[in-house]
């Protein structure tokens, strides 16, 4: 189809080459040194925004079994190990070093400090007493800081997988019959009004600035919103990639293995808790979403045949009859179609145009205003 001004007035969009953009011209680094040399002249916010722009290009729902699985389910088996080495290894020597440590001060001993030798026994066991006991002090506190990382990594994973991936959809022509929490009435005179609804999916210092500076105002409830209005709903759809995550690395994992005495039992829990969760999010949950989008879809299509295409188009059905001299009574019907060879445009001034591809020549032909009915006779 091309693009006109009217009904006889074409109008041609030259082509220049010169716009093309000649890949062989652009200067592309190319090496991991070069590479580096190239990085190291460019400004930092220029290497904040390839870096961005290359983790964004990143299909990441379908890295989501060969990669998120396998970061969530060794972030949690980690978690274990710690917690069972610090359970069954370093504190329970470490309590006993401290114990024997503090329960009795030999060094103070006023007999043994009469026996030369008994001393510089009990000196040199005392050396090596504190020097385990700084060993098994220094382990534990490096397993706690560990432990706490891997609690910061989780809670980031579950505040995003729970609070902060929403898609915004705007209602306008319609008034919605359900009551939903994730619905929200706004005003179309003050676009730029802040809701209570949307700054609690935010971080905190969205919230902190909310209740500050406009909560100070009074919010305006929904009754109170005067003119016109639409709705907002935000919908949650957390990606593949967090739900594989959240599943092998979840909340309740990591507080159970937190407060509880970890053994090799334990790991059983670990393991039932993945089954239960990988069975009600994703073989459950999600499958239950793509079904879902399966009948809706099902439900168009029906809809696009039975009721708007046979509204819109017309059915033809082709007959095969006998057209020769000896006149036989032959005729064969051949299955109605729907069927619509003509495209209809506007031109830039408004005119209707019809066309219809000329499959011979590879080109979008006129359409006369005035159609002909014609019957075509198959010999």
């Amino acid at each position: 189809m091309s693009m006109r001004i009217s009904n006889k007035q074409r109008l041609s969009l030259p082509f220049d080459n010169e716009d093309e953009l000649n890949e062989a011209e652009v200067d592309i680094p190319k090496g991991w040194f070069r590479k580096i040399l190239y990085y190291m002249t460019i400004s930092p916010s220029d290497i904040q925004l390839i870096l961005y722009e290359q983790i964004e290009s990143i299909n990441w729902d379908a890295k989501a079994i060969e990669i998120a699985k396998p970061l969530g389910i060794g972030a949690t088996i980690m978690f274990y190990i710690l917690r069972l080495l610090q359970d069954n290894v370093v504190r329970p020597n470490y309590y006993k070093e401290y114990r024997n440590r503090n329960a009795f001060d030999l060094s103070k001993s006023q007999t043994l400090k009469e026996m030369p030798y008994l001393d510089q026994y009990v000196s040199s066991k005392i050396c090596v007493e504190r020097k385990q006991y700084a060993w098994y002090s220094t382990i534990d506190t490096s397993i706690n800081c560990m432990l706490f990382v891997l609690i910061l990594i989780d809670v980031k994973i579950s505040f995003t997988y729970l609070f902060q991936q929403f898609r915004t959809y705007s209602i306008f022509n319609n008034e919605p019959s359900k009551n939903s929490p994730n619905l929200t009435k706004c005003s179309l005179d003050d676009l730029s009004k802040s809701y209570y609804k949307d700054m609690s999916r935010k971080n905190i210092w969205s919230m902190l600035k909310y209740f500050i500076f406009e909560k100070t105002n009074g919010e305006v409830l929904d009754h109170e919103l005067s003119g016109k209005h639409f709705y907002t709903l935000n919908k949650w759809k957390p990606t593949k990639f967090t739900t594989q995550l959240f599943v092998y690395f979840n909340p309740t994992t990591i507080g159970f293995l937190w407060i509880s005495d970890v053994s090799f039992r334990t790991f059983s829990i670990v393991v039932l808790n993945w089954i239960i969760l990988n069975f009600v999010i994703v073989k459950r949950y999600e499958v239950k979403l793509v079904d879902e989008s399966i009948i809706l879809s099902a439900t168009i299509d029906d809809m696009q045949k039975k009721i708007i295409e046979p509204t819109v188009n017309k059915i033809f059905q082709n007959v095969m009859i006998d057209a020769t001299n000896h006149k036989l009574p032959y005729a064969k019907f051949e299955p109605s179609i729907i069927h619509n060879p003509i495209f209809e445009t506007h031109s830039l001034n408004g005119d209707l145009i019809r066309e219809k591809y000329n499959k011979l020549t590879f080109e979008f032909e006129d359409v006369p205003n005035e159609t002909n009915v014609h019957n075509m006779v198959m010999k």
